[in-house]
C-alpha cells in the first residue's frame, strides 16, 4: 500500500491537458495501445512497474477477499498498462466471483484483441471453455480448451478441462475440428488462434526493423510472430541474426 500511496502522490506520474501516462510492461504493448486503441493524446511512458505493483496490490486484496477495493486497484492496473493482458485476467477472476458471466465473457473476447503470448493466448480458450461449460455447450467448450492446449500444451488446468468434458459431455460431444472453431469463432466473436491484428503488426514491426538493419528490433518483434506463428520462414530469419531469440515474457 505504501507503493500505491507514493505513486499517487507523484506529480510526474498524473495525466496532463496534452499527455496521458502509462507504464506498458513491453514494447509491443506500447505499439498495441498506438495501434489499437483510439489515441488523442501524446503518450509518456513511466518505464516503471506502476501497472504491476497496482495489479499485485489487487491480487492480494483478491486473496483477502476485499473484491469491491481489488476491483478499484486492478481497474488502475489497466489504466497504466491498458494492452497487458495479466491485467484483465485478474479484473476477470473478480467479474467470476461476482458471477457477472456475460461480463466475463464481454472481457475475455475484447482482451484476445491485443494479447501476444501463447501461455496468455491459452488462458483466453481456457476462460471461453469456462464460459461454455457453464452455459452447457459442451461442443463449444471442448473446441476451446482444444485449442487451448495448442498454445500451452502442458497446462494442468486445461489437461483437467478436457478430461473433465469428455467424461461429462456424453454422447453428442463431438471431437472438435479446426472447421468448427472457425464457425464457432464467427459466431460468438473470438479469433481462431492469435488475433489476425496482433500477428500482422509484429510481422509489420519485424519488417520495418529487418528493412532498418535493425537486429534488436527483427529480434523482438520476430520472435512474437514466431512464438504465436510457429513460421518457419520467421525462425530462418531469426536464425540468421547474431543472437539468439529474445525470451518473452510469461
Amino acid at each position: 500500500k505504501k507503493a500505491i500511496d507514493r505513486i499517487e502522490a507523484l506529480e510526474e506520474y498524473q495525466d496532463g491537458e496534452t499527455w496521458e501516462m502509462h507504464s506498458f510492461v513491453e514494447p509491443f504493448e506500447d505499439v498495441l495501445y498506438h495501434e489499437l486503441f483510439p489515441v488523442s493524446k501524446d503518450v509518456k511512458n513511466t518505464y516503471e512497474p506502476v501497472s504491476e505493483v497496482y495489479l499485485q496490490y489487487a491480487s492480494a486484496l483478491f486473496e483477502l477477499e476485499r473484491y469491491e477495493e481489488a476491483e478499484a486497484a486492478v481497474k488502475q492496473a489497466i489504466r497504466w498498462a491498458p494492452t497487458h493482458a495479466k491485467n484483465y485476467f485478474e479484473y476477470m477472476e473478480l467479474l467470476k466471483q461476482k458471477g457477472d458471466l456475460e461480463e466475463f465473457f464481454q472481457i475475455n473476447l475484447e482482451t484476445f484483441h491485443f494479447t501476444y503470448i501463447p501461455q496468455d493466448i491459452a488462458r483466453l480458450y481456457r476462460n471461453l471453455g469456462y464460459y461454455f461449460l457453464e452455459k452447457g455447450r459442451y461442443n463449444e467448450a471442448l473446441a476451446c480448451i482444444t485449442m487451448s492446449l495448442n498454445f500451452d500444451s502442458e497446462n494442468k488446468q486445461g489437461k483437467q478441462l478436457l478430461y473433465f468434458i469428455q467424461e461429462t459431455g456424453g454422447r453428442d460431444v463431438k471431437e472438435p475440428t479446426f472447421e468448427a472453431l472457425q464457425q464457432y469463432g464467427e459466431k460468438y466473436g473470438f479469433p481462431a488462434g492469435a488475433a489476425p491484428e496482433v500477428v500482422s503488426l509484429a510481422y509489420g514491426y519485424g519488417q520495418f526493423y529487418e528493412e532498418q538493419g535493425n537486429r534488436e528490433g527483427q529480434q523482438y518483434f520476430y520472435t512474437i510472430l514466431y512464438n504465436l506463428t510457429g513460421d518457419e520462414e520467421v525462425k530462418d530469419k531469426l536464425d540468421k541474426l547474431d543472437n539468439s531469440p529474445r525470451i518473452i515474457l510469461s
